[in-house]
C-alpha cells in the first residue's frame, strides 16, 4: 500500500499527463479544422477570375481549372533578357542567343489548394535544364516559396521563377505535363 505522499505524487503525475493529452487533442482538433475549411469559408476572388498569362508564342493563355494547359508552346522559341516568359513542361527557349532553357518538370507541388486554409503556403519545386554555348548542360531547381531558392545563377545569368500555374485546387489532380512555369532571365 502506498503512503499519502506517494499517492499525492501519483495523482499529480496522472493529472499532468491528462492535461498534456488534452492540450495535444485540442491542438490536433484546431489543426484539422484549419486544414479542412471549405471554399465558402475563405473567399478568394483570384480563384474566380481567369488570370491572363503571356506564353512564348505571344498568345494569351488562361490559368483556369487544375490540369488545364495554359502554355501553348512546346518548341524552341526565343525570349528577351529581363522580360517574363512562360514555358510548358518540355518546352524550351533561347535567351540572348546563347542561353538555352528547358522546363523539365515540377518535382514537388505542396502548395495549398485554392479555397483551403492551410498552416503553410507550400512550395512548387521546378526543375530546369540550362546550357550556354560551349558549356555543359546543368540541371537547376527553382521554387515558388521564398524559404527555398526562387532564383539561381548560371554562368553570366540569373534565372528567376515568378510563378507556376495552374494553382492546385482541392480534389483535382494536375497532370505532370499540365504545368506552366513563368520565368525571367537577367544578365549578371
Amino acid at each position: 500500500m502506498l503512503g499519502a505522499a506517494a499517492q499525492a505524487e501519483l495523482a499529480i503525475t496522472d493529472g499532468d499527463q491528462l492535461m498534456k493529452l488534452r492540450r495535444i487533442a485540442t491542438f490536433a482538433l484546431l489543426l484539422m479544422t484549419a486544414c479542412s475549411s471549405s471554399k465558402e469559408d475563405v473567399p478568394n476572388p483570384a480563384a474566380e477570375a481567369a488570370i491572363p498569362m503571356k506564353t512564348m508564342s505571344g498568345k494569351s493563355g488562361e490559368a483556369g481549372e487544375a490540369g488545364e494547359l495554359i502554355c501553348e508552346s512546346q518548341t524552341a522559341e526565343t525570349a528577351q533578357l529581363t522580360e517574363s516568359f512562360a514555358m510548358r513542361v518540355d518546352g524550351s527557349a533561347t535567351i540572348d542567343r546563347s542561353l538555352s532553357i528547358r522546363f523539365v518538370g515540377v518535382d514537388e507541388d505542396s502548395r495549398c489548394p485554392r479555397g483551403v486554409q492551410c498552416v503553410w503556403a507550400g512550395n512548387a519545386k521546378v526543375r530546369i535544364q540550362v546550357q550556354e554555348d560551349g558549356q555543359p548542360a546543368a540541371e537547376l531547381f527553382l521554387n515558388t516559396h521564398s524559404d527555398s531558392p526562387t532564383s539561381v545563377s548560371y554562368e553570366s545569368y540569373v534565372i528567376s521563377l515568378e510563378s507556376v500555374e495552374p494553382h492546385p485546387e482541392q480534389d483535382k489532380q494536375i497532370p505532370e505535363n499540365g504545368y506552366c512555369a513563368n520565368l525571367v532571365v537577367k544578365a549578371l
